[in-house]
């Protein structure tokens, strides 16, 4: 993991932290603070597996490989933008 996100993802921690430890400035919050919260919890999950597994993947190796990929990135990613 890089510095900067390991400090975003320190951030993310410490935004956990507070929130836990000042309940009760937060007793009052709408339903779907509370949904956001846990998105952040599960982020933080994430991003923390992800840290953990980035090793375990080995690069494309072969042209097809990497074209498949890039087909891959294409259809699912970039077409549903335009």
């Amino acid at each position: 993991m890089r510095v900067r996100e390991r400090q975003r993802l320190d951030t993310f921690k410490r935004v956990i932290t507070f929130v836990d430890g000042n309940a009760a400035l937060f007793a009052k919050a709408p339903p779907s603070y509370a949904m956001q919260l846990q998105a952040l919890r599960d982020a933080i999950a994430r991003i923390e597996q992800g840290s953990a597994d980035r090793g375990t993947g080995a690069p494309a190796q072969t042209v097809a490989q990497r074209r498949a990929l890039r087909e891959v990135l294409r259809v699912k990613h970039l077409v549903p933008l335009r």
